[in-house]
């Protein structure tokens, strides 16, 4: 049994209610300029039904799978699942019924409150990209059944979302890549957007409405595995009124690697759709 997707939620639920601290604090920001401009590449965008408007843990993860008897199962998630096969083929299944799959293919489970196997079909290595909204009536069932010689995991978003749209949504996963003396524009943070350090050193700056402990306009440096800042959320803190300006720049020497999950509320239900790996949003 895996429990690094238990120990990882847990970790950054505990940090992110905190505020703690994250990294070191710079009293200016610097923006140096540079030929190379930032670049975004889609690695999933689809549209989706059954988004709790209660809190959920909001997961996208990477698993490499290895041909094996042994398949990897995925618990019950409460919450809309969207498994996105990169490379190689598989096979899930969830309730006695197989589905197979190749690479640029998508599977939706059927069952939201029940387990998915997931195998690799043939004799080439597989990877799956998954999104996965964990509803807390299923946070204590998150043990992931996986062998470590076959499977490996990547987290590379993991938060909390307290005020989710509900209902239909249209979802899009970026990666960014900002060369080292960029940074991306100003934006206004949003419990609809879920950003995390992929690799390399970031530097936020933020203006506005501040997390406990963080200073306006004073820059702190953020790397992989530590927990985004959390915006007070309105319903639970109603007196703090006003947005939150984030800046984001390469503060290392190497390429500084993003994700970014974005929700956008639809109007009506519709099933769920994928663009290709690379490929422009289908909204």
């Amino acid at each position: 049994m895996s429990r690094a997707l238990c120990l990882v939620a847990a970790i950054v639920i505990l940090l992110l209610s905190t505020s703690a601290p994250v990294g070191a604090w710079r009293a200016v920001p610097r923006f140096v300029p540079s030929d190379l401009d930032p670049t975004t590449e889609m690695l999933l965008a689809a549209t989706t039904d059954g988004l709790p408007s209660e809190f959920a843990v909001v997961g996208v993860m990477r698993w490499a799978l290895q041909p094996s008897p042994e398949p990897l199962i995925m618990p019950p998630q409460g919450g809309p699942v969207m498994v996105l096969v990169e490379r190689g083929q598989i096979t899930a299944a969830q309730d006695s019924t197989e589905t197979r799959l190749a690479a640029g293919e998508m599977f939706v489970p059927s069952d939201d409150a029940q387990e998915v196997f997931f195998q690799v079909r043939g004799a080439e290595d597989a990877s799956i990209l998954i999104v996965a909204f964990q509803t807390a009536r299923f946070g204590t069932a998150c043990f992931w059944g996986s062998n470590p010689l076959s499977h490996t995991q990547q987290v590379l978003i993991l938060t909390p979302a307290h005020a989710l749209p509900g209902g239909s949504v249209r979802l899009r996963l970026e990666r960014l890549t900002v060369p080292p003396g960029s940074s991306l524009p100003a934006h206004e943070a949003s419990p609809l957007m879920s950003t995390s350090v992929g690799d390399g050193v970031l530097g936020m700056t933020l203006q506005g409405q501040m997390p406990y402990l963080w200073v306006p306009g004073q820059e702190r440096t953020l790397y992989p595995t530590q927990p985004w800042p959390q915006i007070p959320d309105p319903i639970i803190n109603p007196l703090v009124n006003g947005g939150t300006q984030m800046t984001l720049r390469n503060a290392g020497d190497n390429p500084l690697v993003l994700y970014r999950l974005t929700l956008t509320p639809s109007a009506g239900g519709a099933a769920p759709q994928v663009s290709p790996l690379g490929g422009a949003p289908l909204f």
